[in-house]
């Protein structure tokens, strides 16, 4: 079954992060450069209707980061007409 989510990235922790840990950034043959993310969904919502977070890990220093949270698109209820009356002309 396919899932949506929603993300929301703090790009203010993303970018100190990165740059206080350069090794955890690495460049493609394409010249785009990459930084590898944790997701984490979670058994329960939290207050404000989030499924997971997002995180980048340092092993070296045992550093965590929280960059952002998701959470799952509301499906969208199938529009479901309601059966027309029959208008009933019999004067019985």
């Amino acid at each position: 079954m396919e899932q949506k989510f929603g993300i929301n990235i703090n790009l203010t922790k993303l970018f100190e992060f990165s740059k206080a840990n350069p090794q955890l950034k690495y460049t493609l043959k394409n010249g785009e450069i990459v930084i590898n993310a944790s997701a984490f969904i979670n058994d329960k919502k939290d207050p404000y209707g989030n499924s997971g977070s997002l995180t980048l890990y340092n092993k070296e220093k045992r550093e965590a980061c929280y960059i952002g949270n998701f959470r799952e698109f509301e499906k969208k209820k199938e529009n479901i007409e309601e059966p027309k009356k029959e208008e009933n002309n019999d004067p019985f």
